[in-house]
């Protein structure tokens, strides 16, 4: 039996060693690969459906145009416009923040080109069930007298926190919880949830306000771009089926 520990067979525990580092880089490596593209497809599905529930109707790919810009507060923020018929029609910011009650929280905000906020979700926090969760989640709730109601097509569900940014516009002047002056309701005993989504909604919706004039010029010059681009590849496929 060999006894690694003599001096004598260190070159062949180094090598033993080294063959299973590149064994398991190998097995990682192919994992990675294996699962890359279908982690990226379900990405990108749940950002469609997240961008339907806060934008119009739009033609363009989920993400297509995106531009990241910085918050007043420093929050790194993501645009990404809306386009039917070449027109811009809608703008959605996505950022997050650390100051959640159990850590981090995302939020995807739904602008209008004017800069007044459409609507807003919640898209990842780990807060607590029944009290901070309360804050960021938006399920359906029945009762007895809507239980055989059928809910709008594309209509989100209530959530009396998230829908108080609704038809808001934003000002330098930051907004507050009504528990600290503010006009800005929030959950007893989730306070700390309730401003952080209250202080990352501002963020996202005010750093859209600063930047307005130069992200609508930079959304609809994609706009026109894409809308080129389409007439190429229809040209092209045209002149290809002659």
């Amino acid at each position: 039996m060999m006894d690694f520990k003599k001096t004598d067979n260190i070159f062949l525990l180094g090598l033993f060693l080294g063959v299973t580092a590149i064994v398991a880089a190998a097995l990682m490596a192919w994992a990675f690969l294996l699962t890359e593209k279908p982690i990226a497809a379900a990405q990108k599905a749940r950002l469609a459906k997240d961008l339907a529930k806060v934008m119009p109707a739009f033609v363009n790919a989920p993400g297509y145009g995106a531009s990241v810009r910085q918050s007043p507060g420093g929050v790194s923020v993501r645009f990404l416009p809306a386009f039917t018929q070449g027109q811009l029609v809608g703008v959605a910011g996505e950022g997050s923040t650390p100051n959640g009650y159990a850590g981090k929280i995302s939020v995807l905000a739904g602008l209008r080109p004017d800069g007044s906020i459409r609507s807003v979700i919640v898209t990842g926090h780990g807060e607590t069930p029944g009290l901070g969760a309360e804050v960021c989640d938006r399920k359906e709730v029945r009762r007895i007298d809507t239980l055989f109601a059928k809910r709008e097509a594309g209509k989100l569900a209530d959530n009396a926190i998230l829908d108080q940014f609704a038809g808001r516009t934003t000002s330098p002047v930051k907004w507050k919880l009504k528990k600290n002056g503010g006009d800005l309701a929030f959950k007893s005993g989730a306070t700390i949830t309730s401003g952080a989504v209250g202080d990352l909604t501002w963020e996202i919706a005010e750093c859209f306000r600063s930047n307005r004039e130069a992200l609508c010029a930079e959304f609809q010059k994609k706009a026109s771009g894409g809308k080129n681009m389409r007439r190429n590849q229809e040209k092209k496929a045209s002149v290809a089926g002659k």
